[in-house]
């Protein structure tokens, strides 16, 4: 093993997480003028030089959603990386990694099943190691997301015994009553 887990979770440094955020950006971008290229083509230039009007099919919807779907996704990471506050940065939440992990185990078992299914065995070796991969990539999201819920709730009860410990001191409202 080359890296150990510990050197793999600590902070990157900022100068990473700007030149990883302006490189999200650049893809959101890129993602959505290829959306608008698709759009005007399907909605503007098709109907009109073709006669063909793909626009409200469900292909083609699937595919607008799919591409506005990446975008949105590399934009608020993006805008996670470039706008960071102090402190620990959360760039996904440990829900987003669940949910990030589920997809990766269910759309790789998915296609799998479709291959079996359809009976393509010559593909079926290379999308065993896509689904190796996919589910490896979802064992990692989840894990991380209960390591990050971990470290949160530590934080919650670290910065809960900042306080006043069993009533040793008194407890001031935020209004000043006259006694």
């Amino acid at each position: 093993m080359l890296h150990k887990p510990e050197k793999l979770l600590r902070d990157a440094g900022r100068f990473w997480e700007v030149l990883v955020g302006w490189i999200c950006a650049l893809i959101s971008a890129m993602v959505v003028a290829l959306l608008v290229w698709i759009a005007y083509l399907v909605a503007w230039r098709n109907p009109r030089e073709y006669g063909v009007d793909d626009l409200y099919k469900g292909s083609t919807l699937f595919m607008f959603l799919l591409l506005l779907a990446i975008a949105a996704g590399f934009s608020v990471i993006a805008f996670r990386l470039l706008i960071r506050k102090r402190g620990p940065a959360g760039l996904i939440s440990p829900m987003l990694l669940r949910i990030w992990g589920a997809f990766f185990g269910i759309m790789s078992i998915l296609v799998l099943m479709d291959v079996i299914i359809k009976r393509r065995w010559i593909e079926a070796s290379h999308y065993l190691i896509t689904l190796t991969g996919s589910v490896s990539m979802a064992i990692a999201a989840f894990m991380h997301a209960s390591r990050r819920e971990r470290s949160i709730s530590k934080e919650e009860f670290m910065s809960q015994q900042d306080g006043p410990a069993n009533g040793s001191q008194t407890i001031r409202s935020d209004c000043d009553i006259p006694k």
